[in-house]
């Protein structure tokens, strides 16, 4: 809180980030179901044999 005297006028709030193990989960997650891509000089895209 913050205000003249601590009269709590103005609150602030401040965001927070999950447990970083949470976050590392869910990255190594997204990390093991993707696809690799190869882009050719055409312009396509298409999806290696890798993964």
């Amino acid at each position: 809180c913050h205000g003249m005297s601590g009269s709590c006028t103005v609150k602030t709030c401040w965001m927070r980030l999950p447990p970083f193990r949470l976050v590392g989960d869910n990255l190594k997650d997204r990390f093991d179901g993707a696809s690799r891509v190869m882009v050719s000089n055409a312009g396509s895209l298409r999806a290696t044999g890798g993964r």
